[in-house]
């Protein structure tokens, strides 16, 4: 149910409108869903074939689940008062890998993400996260839970450098 998510390339205020990030959730005993947002703060630079990145930030408002009560509990397990963000600050990649440090309800962790060229303004980063990591735990309704690992897509602007 958890939409940790975090976009990967640097920071301008600016809301990209090729900017998504899409968090693939499983559900046990069965099931799936997910977890969207279009808003990104910030872009990334791209010098050369290096991209790069300061810091980007999604709204923890802004991710939806399409199920108004599922919405209300993730941000709540999220702390969306305390940490209105997640973060990704100090993003590198190159080859078709990067490496940033995400922060996620007040929890920070590295994390390696492969990633690819969308088209010739966006770029497309791949990763796993464990929610225990960022100690979220225990997440259940009515019997029915989700997986601790998730799959985050974050499609981000970038500009040339």
């Amino acid at each position: 149910m958890m939409a940790m998510i975090f976009a990967l390339l640097y920071s301008s205020l600016a809301f990209s409108d090729t900017a998504k990030i899409t968090v693939k959730v499983a559900m046990f005993p069965g099931g799936s869903f997910e977890v969207t947002s279009n808003e990104v703060v910030g872009s990334g630079l791209k010098k050369g074939d290096k991209y790069s990145a300061a810091e980007l930030k999604v709204p923890v408002k802004s991710l939806v689940t399409g199920i108004d009560l599922r919405d209300t509990h993730m941000r709540e397990r999220l702390r969306e008062k305390e940490f209105p963000y997640i973060t990704a600050k100090n993003i590198d990649a190159k080859d078709g890998t990067g490496t940033a440090t995400i922060t996620i309800a007040g929890v920070t962790q590295k994390l390696d993400f492969k990633f690819k060229n969308a088209d010739n303004q966006t770029a497309e980063a791949t990763f796993k996260i464990k929610l225990s990591d960022f100690k979220i735990s225990e997440i259940s309704y009515l019997g029915v839970g989700i997986e601790d690992e998730i799959e985050v897509i974050a499609n981000v602007g970038y500009q040339p450098g």
